[in-house]
């Protein structure tokens, strides 16, 4: 566990210096990040780091050959707060030679804010494909609010 420690402060020192640029971080780009510092980590180290960070997170990544709206909506109806204080939100990505990533997580309805703190639940969905419907929902935009 100490050395899932080192790897998060290092992480976390180079972003506070802005050594390091985040905008849409998977785990796997935290763990490409900490591999390519030249530290002499093992995969063993890699994989309790990413463990650690689903914990702390309360994040979860799921990898599909296609998906669907209706995958998204029941993942939001399974997770929203008892207290309806927050709207789902979808964001689609799609990079260059890498399959689709769809991030799920909670908006605040006070401020509209990403509830991204840990006490809510926030998905990644890696999709080779997505369907018509998801798509036709988004429209030309990359942000869908589920209310």
């Amino acid at each position: 566990m100490r050395t899932v420690l080192k790897i998060l402060e290092d992480f976390s020192r180079d972003l506070a210096q802005g050594a390091l640029v985040l905008s849409v971080t998977t785990l796997e780009d935290i763990t490409e990040y900490a591999k390519k510092r030249g530290r002499f980590y093992t995969d063993n180290d890699f994989v309790m780091l990413k463990e650690a960070l689903r914990y702390a997170w309360n994040y979860d990544e799921a990898y599909r050959r296609e998906y669907t709206f209706e995958e998204a909506i029941k993942w939001f109806k399974s997770y929203a707060p008892k207290d309806a204080s927050a709207d789902g939100c979808l964001l689609l990505e799609k990079r260059k030679a890498e399959p689709y990533m769809i991030h799920h997580c909670f908006i605040s309805k006070r401020d509209e804010k990403p509830l991204l703190d840990g006490k809510h639940p926030h998905r990644l969905v890696k999709a080779q494909q997505v369907s018509n419907e998801l798509l036709k929902n988004f429209g030309d935009k990359n942000m869908l609010i589920i209310r």
